[in-house]
């Protein structure tokens, strides 16, 4: 074939994907996340989990990617493992594990069907609260507070209510589907990546709170009543997020 119907041939196809990957970039919705950082591209590196080397047996008995099962009513988590976890040292080593355990199941119980965008979301709000004087410093007992985590009250989690009231160990639920069952490991390894970064990204610019306006318009509820008093920081799958107006008013929210 002649040369010039090549390159002519070749220039047609750039420029299709050219015209197609604009159009694509142009119908992103914009994210809260500065200036200098394309929305797509924000999107990606929050979204990208790094996965397990194979040869850090830490991360992947937590992730639960190993080839076989270890018995996780004990810890999974080498000692030299715990004092890398940036997230949680201020906790006592032997409540490290423990911790990572509560925001996992958490972020899976609450937000699974919300991406990794949205069960991080939800482990940042339980992280706000631990932060705050209002709430209590351990996450798991932030998850444990009566009422403030519907999954808890369910029958397929009382394991893990069990083990929040008792200050133990808490199990990894046991999803009935594989559907959930990937969310579970996505879910976990969401934890480690936050457990191990130096800095995290909360989406929920603070939010100490949310609910799902849909699940209670479906149930016949009405709103709850402290939505009124606060300041809505998000929306992030089927979750509203909020914070008390004072701390919104001091970031300069409204």
């Amino acid at each position: 074939m002649p040369l010039l119907p090549l390159l002519l041939a070749a220039l047609g196809v750039t420029m299709a994907v050219a015209t197609t990957v604009q159009a694509r970039t142009a119908a992103s919705p914009v994210t809260a996340t500065g200036p200098s950082t394309p929305p797509r591209q924000a999107a990606s590196k929050r979204n990208d989990l790094a996965a397990c080397a194979a040869a850090d047996l830490d991360c992947r008995a937590f992730t639960g990617t190993l080839a076989w099962r270890p018995d996780e009513r004990r810890p999974l988590l080498s000692s030299k493992a715990l004092r890398r976890l940036a997230l949680v040292r201020h906790l006592p080593g032997g409540e490290r594990e423990r911790a990572l355990r509560c925001l996992a199941f958490i972020a899976w119980a609450e937000a699974r069907s919300d991406g990794v965008e949205g069960m991080r979301a939800v482990v940042a709000v339980v992280l706000n609260r631990s932060r705050s004087p209002v709430f209590p410093v351990h996450p798991c007992e932030v998850i444990g507070q009566a009422g403030a985590f519907e999954p808890l009250i369910r029958k397929d989690h009382r394991a893990t209510a069990l083990a929040l009231k008792r200050r133990a160990l808490a199990p990894f639920p046991r999803p009935g589907n594989p559907i959930d069952a990937a969310a579970l490991r996505t879910a976990r390894l969401l934890v480690w990546n936050l457990a191990r970064a130096s800095e995290i990204h909360d989406p929920t610019r603070g939010a100490t709170h949310f609910v799902a306006p849909a699940v209670l318009r479906q149930r016949g509820q009405a709103m709850p009543g402290w939505t009124g008093r606060m300041v809505r920081t998000a929306r992030i799958g089927a979750h509203h997020f909020f914070r008390p107006r004072e701390l919104a008013l001091a970031a300069g929210q409204s």
